[in-house]
């Protein structure tokens, strides 16, 4: 019996142009004025946080994001819980960037969390599957569309497709994931 080669195609949505991941970002300490804020001074004087702003979500709603983080405005600036704000907004696994600016902003802090969406999985097709149909291919499967791209998740299920067809007794199938983005404006 020779090998079987099965393709597993993902398309997924870009908003806008495709843009490279940018890496982890500690937040900002300083203000966007050039002037230290008192924290990073090692200052004894409390900042408070007068207002927090969301930017860069376009299908996560902005109550969501700020249900998630533990910074309030009012409360006094803590880049430690900042720090875990960042953490929280990673583990929803809706974003593949996060980002804190701090501004000065009526006698306190502006905090600003920028964030950057994953793309969704628009379609998931399969290439190839002579022996098995694609909705056999399908069942299972926990990698839906309109979800959050998510390139472990993609990979798990390649692995569950491959074991479907060994579990038919084609145990030289081969499945490879591939991923195409396209954009929309």
């Amino acid at each position: 019996m020779g090998a079987l080669a099965l393709l597993l195609v993902l398309f997924f949505t870009l908003p806008g142009a495709a843009e490279e991941a940018n890496p982890v970002r500690e937040p900002a300490t300083s203000r966007n004025d050039g002037s230290s804020s008192p924290e990073a001074a090692g200052s004894s004087n409390e900042v408070k946080v007068t207002l927090i702003e969301v930017q860069g979500n376009k299908r996560i709603e902005t109550a969501t994001v700020l249900a998630k983080i533990k910074t309030r405005e009012g409360a006094v600036f803590s880049p430690s819980l900042i720090k875990d704000d960042i953490k929280v907004l990673y583990q929803l696994g809706h974003f593949e960037d996060v980002q804190v600016k701090t501004e000065g902003f009526e006698s306190g802090l502006k905090v600003i969390f920028v964030l950057k969406e994953k793309p969704l999985i628009r379609e998931i097709s399969f290439e190839g599957n002579d022996e098995l149909t694609t909705e056999k291919l399908k069942e299972g499967l926990t990698l839906l569309p309109r979800t959050a791209f998510n390139l472990q998740l993609i990979n798990e299920n390649a692995e569950k497709t491959r074991l479907k067809y060994q579990e038919e007794g084609y145990y030289d199938a081969v499945v490879v994931p591939a991923i195409s983005r396209t954009t929309v404006s």
